[in-house]
């Protein structure tokens, strides 16, 4: 199971036998089951009753009935909605049961699941807790419980409820589980530093969630301080409701819950019966009403007691609530900005996190070609991105300036591959992207031949962040000339070489960059390696999860950007002599019609995406390939693979990656040498790796060290204009 889709239900950590799992919490301070492997007796028995890998289907009505329910004026007023819960649990009790529910914990700031046998304790568990709930053992004192013939009501979210179910594996009499309407929980370390973030600097004593006294019914965040302070918010003046309520917080994994759906996990399920009043006017001005769902035969046992505990109890159309309580049939989306906000708030207090979502400031503004039809380049960028994310930068990536507004940008599967997981700035016009000086801290370029003085001669200022101000530092990260030399006037090269000299440090992807950095622009600069190796490979295999190769039989396969007649004879040659069949991927950016003409072979992989061009490299047999990070892939999934060097596009590149890899013998200056090359000759990857180890972290190290001395440069300008 893929860490993304863990519930945290702790449903392992009570089935284990072997006592062999814990649940601690990750850097976003959500729980997470950690197994000791000294203790792990290997039975399956986690992964057989997960619940998050094997939905629980209890036997539930598809078409659940629906009520409608108020209590007394006094419960209304102390509880969420309408009281439903309090008079479920009231009953429970009076039968010489226990309610089991989420509580605060000792310290106000973290959700606990408790047992409660007494009415006066009920008040521990009314009112909504926004954020998750630590399940502990509860699972087994259930059971306990059900053993010993003693009612259990258990409350909770719907993956808690699944939990539940999980591990007790059948039904029980004595049991009644209810699931609330759930919008998707934060953490209780979310919660602290928010907590924290009003500076109050004193004990929490009490917390609502849910407190009516001014706004009534509508969620009201109200914390009390041990130093006689309150904070006493509705939901649209607090910043934490807006981390909640609009995603930005919640766990990974309720973006996609498979329990918050029709049929629901719970025998009963509770929640606000939001948008009642506009369905029966009977309900306006209501503070507070419950929404129960009867969910089967179990739940309908309760009726009775629901309606002789409430003062109003009408059955109602479920369909009512799909406008204004959506979660009874599907979860909350994951907000686009929750990976951010993890990210900051990791470095800043909640609400300067919050600022820094709301008005869209970033700590690192990056130009580069993410946008662009080639496979390298987009990966290159999708490797910069997710390297610069892993380390805690705050990335936005630039969008291509335009002449004019709106300009339709090509809809390719760049940008959709950006859509899904970068930040990216709005369209800007040349004349406005100076704005972005406003927004950004820190200004960066790279990777790819952002500098190739031969194909970039009217954007080369563009290139060269000329619209970045002086007080904003600029960073070259791992950045080519594509060439060994650099060719343009003196008049262009003191211009350039100006604008270079802004930059708080460069890097270049070649060690010939270095050369044209010093020699030609007087500047210094530092050779790393491409961000594609510097990255955590478990990017890639993520992006190409599920992605099917259509082919059973081993195939060599060829990615070539310049084809010729002879490429396609020799490859055609080579792939039969291999005994393997041949599978060519054309450059993406040029008509694939006339590629297809020049190398002469009709039969050529059509309309291949970013993830099936990665696919293909990482399930085949043997690359052949002209293009550089066609073989910066081969090398990365350790593929045997001959490299063309290609020289129209720039050899250096090439030259330099097979000389650190130590694979100079992988590059041939012709087609031709394809023929003559071993075709069984294994290449020794555990040297390849350990010397492309040290190089990563040097450039790990570099990249890291070089933006937070740019922050922590920014930050000083800041505070020193702050001071006049």
């Amino acid at each position: 199971m893929k860490e993304c889709d863990c519930t945290g239900c702790a449903a392992c950590a009570n089935l284990c036998p072997a006592q062999a799992i814990t649940m601690e919490k990750n850097t976003e301070g959500f729980p997470f089951p950690r197994i000791d492997e000294k203790k792990c007796i290997s039975c399956g028995l986690c992964f057989d009753r997960c619940p998050a890998i094997h939905v629980p289907q209890p036997n539930q009505d598809p078409d659940p009935k629906c009520f409608a329910l108020r209590g007394s004026d006094d419960l209304v007023l102390k509880s969420s909605s309408g009281g439903a819960f309090s008079i479920l649990a009231e009953h429970f009790l009076s039968k010489g049961g226990v309610v089991c529910g989420a509580a605060y914990a000792k310290d106000n700031l973290s959700v606990e699941h408790i047992f409660v046998s007494r009415s006066e304790d009920l008040y521990k568990l009314r009112t909504s807790k926004y954020m998750q709930s630590d399940i502990g053992f509860c699972y087994r004192e259930i059971k306990s419980y059900l053993a010993k013939g003693t009612p259990v009501l258990f409350v909770g979210c719907p993956c808690q409820c699944a939990g539940l179910r999980a591990y007790l594996g059948r039904e029980s009499e004595n049991l009644l589980i209810v699931d609330i309407v759930c919008h998707g929980v934060p953490s209780s370390m979310v919660f602290e530093k928010f907590v924290e973030s009003l500076k109050v600097y004193s004990n929490v004593t009490a917390v609502s969630f849910r407190e009516k006294k001014q706004y009534g019914w509508t969620p009201t965040l109200d914390i009390h301080f041990e130093n006689g302070k309150e904070y006493y918010k509705p939901k649209w003046e607090s910043s934490y409701y807006d981390a909640f309520l609009k995603g930005i917080a919640c766990r990974l994994s309720c973006g996609h819950c498979p329990f918050a759906r029709i049929p629901r996990q719970g025998d009963i399920t509770l929640g606000d019966f939001w948008g009642i009043s506009a369905a029966d006017d009977k309900y306006k001005g209501s503070l507070g009403t419950s929404l129960v769902l009867l969910n089967n035969k179990k739940g309908e046992q309760y009726k009775e007691a629901l309606e002789k505990g409430a003062n109003s109890f009408e059955k109602k159309d479920v369909e009512i609530t799909r406008k204004n309580n959506g979660n009874v049939f599907f979860s909350s989306p994951t907000n686009k900005n929750r990976e951010r906000f993890f990210t900051l708030i990791k470095k800043y207090d909640f609400q300067e996190t919050m600022n820094r979502i709301k008005y869209r400031h970033f700590e690192i503004g990056l130009v580069g070609w993410w946008y662009g039809r080639n496979y390298g380049s987009a990966l290159t960028y999708f490797a910069l991105n997710r390297l610069l994310t892993d380390l805690g930068f705050d990335v936005l990536m630039l969008d291509w300036p335009v002449t004019k507004k709106p300009t339709a940008y090509d809809n390719n599967d760049a940008r959709r591959l950006a859509n899904q997981y970068y930040q990216i700035s709005i369209q800007r016009t040349f004349e406005e992207y100076p704005n972005l000086n406003k927004y950004i801290d820190v200004f960066a370029v790279g990777s790819d031949q952002m500098w190739n003085c031969w194909g970039h001669k009217n954007m080369s200022k563009y290139y060269l962040l000329d619209f970045a101000d002086n007080e904003h530092p600029k960073v070259a990260i791992s950045t080519s000339f594509g060439h060994s030399r650099y060719v343009a006037s003196e008049a262009l090269i003191r211009e350039r070489g100006a604008l270079l000299k802004r930059f708080s440090a460069i890097s270049v992807r070649e060690d010939t960059g270095v050369t044209v950095c010093n020699n030609v622009f007087g500047v210094p600069a530092t050779n790393i390696l491409d961000p594609v190796f510097v990255v955590d490979k478990k990017h890639y295999e993520e992006l190409i999860e599920g992605e099917e190769i259509p082919y059973k039989e081993k195939y060599l396969f060829c990615y070539i950007l310049t084809p010729t007649k002879e490429k396609g004879k020799v490859l055609n040659e080579f792939a039969k002599k291999m005994g393997l069949k041949l599978v060519i991927c054309l450059d993406n950016q040029t008509p694939l019609e006339k590629n297809k003409e020049e190398l002469g072979i009709e039969d050529v992989e059509m309309n291949v995406g970013i993830r099936k061009w990665l696919a293909f490299i990482r399930h085949a047999e043997y690359v052949v390939t002209d293009s550089y990070h066609g073989t910066c892939f081969s090398i990365l999934f350790r593929k045997k693979f001959l490299c063309i060097i290609n020289y129209a596009r720039g050899a250096t590149r090439f030259e330099s990656l097979l000389k650190i890899c130590g694979l100079e013998d992988r590059g041939l200056k012709a087609v031709e040498d394809v023929s003559d090359c071993g075709i069984s000759n294994e290449i020794n990857y555990d040297r390849v790796e350990a010397t492309l180890s040290k190089e990563i972290k040097f450039s790990s190290d570099w990249i890291k060290r070089s933006l937070n001395n740019a922050l922590k440069q920014r930050r000083a300008i800041v505070a020193a204009q702050n001071k006049k």
